[in-house]
Parts: structure tokens; sequence; C-alpha cells
């Protein structure tokens, strides 16, 4: 509920006003971040390791095979 509260008018240096509106903020626990790109990420990440090691694979057979 938002209580009848008062604002006050104050001047700054150059005579402009300003209002000093008092508020009150409410923390709240529980707050969760959206759980996005879970699954796409660990799948990325698996299928670079895979073209990783298979490219790591081929770059070494073929260099097996141009030193005999």
């Amino acid at each position: 509920t938002v209580a009848d509260q008062s604002v006050d008018l104050v001047s700054d240096d150059d005579g402009s006003p300003i209002a000093l509106i008092p508020i009150t903020v409410v923390n709240n626990t529980g707050f969760d971040l959206p759980k996005t790109g879970e699954v796409g990420t660990a799948m990325f990440t698996i299928v670079g390791i895979i073209l990783v090691l298979v490219s790591a694979f081929f770059l070494l057979s073929k260099k097996k095979k141009t030193e005999k």
C-alpha cells in the first residue's frame, strides 16, 4: 500500500526547485533470472569439442601419411 507522504520542495544553488520525495524500497527475495540457453549452450560446447577432436585426428593422420 502507498501511504500519503508529503513532498518537500527545496531550491538548489541556482534557485531551481527540487522535489524531495520520500520512497520506501522493499527487497523481495526469491527472484530468479530466466534460464535461457541452458541446453543450447551445452550442445554448442559438445559439438565444438567433437569438431576439434575430429580435425586434430585428421591432421595427425595426414601428417603421419606424409612422413612415410
